[in-house]
């Protein structure tokens, strides 16, 4: 059981973009390692608004889906990154990308996005690959994010579309720019003989397709974080998955 004075859960939260509301998640800090959930990370992915694994919502190999999101970041401190928001094959496997958040100078933020693949490992202290960041983003402003995203974990030899692209920019704008634009493979498929954690991976293949999550993540820290989510989408067409478009729904 996790320490209600360090883990809160996700709540509706009346501070909301437009006036609704918006989904919420914080945790407090833990200065002592021994109240932490495993005393090496901090996380509140218990309450992830996610996919099921492998149903029609999840991301297939090969298929291309759109997804947005707004987010505003109430707290945060410390140069540490937090996971944001993933794609997800399924413990004890690490995310084949992640989108994570850190702060190096007080009422800013940086955003960084980064992939694993089969060369990589699944390992989820493995190196990962970094294919976009955005620095000088600010504390209690609300973002969009739009994302174009097709999981190839083996890419074809005449493979030119870019399998990620990413873009972001503040709410209600029309200064979103490009965060990410990648050509390369992510996601696993043989991944149980690249991975080795707790001795678990060799029993415990990759689901075979990816789930989105939203929530927090990160080594355990005495500092606090808060992000809220809204307008979150997922769909087939880029129109629709973009909450700032005028035909989104």
């Amino acid at each position: 059981m996790a320490d209600p004075s360090v883990y809160r859960k996700a709540w509706v939260s009346i501070d909301a973009h437009d006036g609704r509301k918006s989904l919420a998640f914080e945790v407090a800090g833990c200065a002592d390692r021994d109240r932490c959930s495993d005393k090496a990370m901090q996380k509140v992915n218990y309450q992830f608004l996610y996919t099921k694994r492998n149903d029609e919502l999840a991301a297939r190999f090969g298929q291309r889906i759109h997804l947005g999101f707004r987010f505003k970041v109430d707290t945060v401190d410390g140069a540490d990154p937090a996971i944001l928001t993933q794609f997800w094959q399924g413990a004890p496997h690490g995310p084949p990308f992640a989108l994570s958040i850190a702060s190096r100078s007080p009422g800013k933020f940086s955003v960084r996005a980064s992939v694993a693949n089969d060369h990589t490992g699944s390992n989820p202290s493995a190196k990962r690959i970094p294919i976009g960041s955005r620095d000088g983003l600010e504390v209690g402003r609300w973002y969009t994010v739009t994302m174009d995203a097709m999981p190839i974990a083996q890419l074809g030899e005449n493979q030119e579309e870019p399998t990620l692209s990413i873009w972001i920019g503040p709410s209600n704008s029309n200064e979103k720019t490009s965060l990410a634009r990648y050509e390369g493979a992510w996601g696993y498929t043989n991944s149980p003989a690249n991975c080795v954690y707790a001795r678990r991976c060799e029993t415990k293949p990759p689901n075979a397709a990816l789930d989105f999550a939203f929530g927090l993540y990160r080594k355990a820290s005495e500092l606090p974080i808060r992000v809220e989510f809204d307008d979150i989408r997922l769909s087939s067409r880029a129109d629709s998955a973009d909450p700032d478009c005028a035909n989104a729904r």
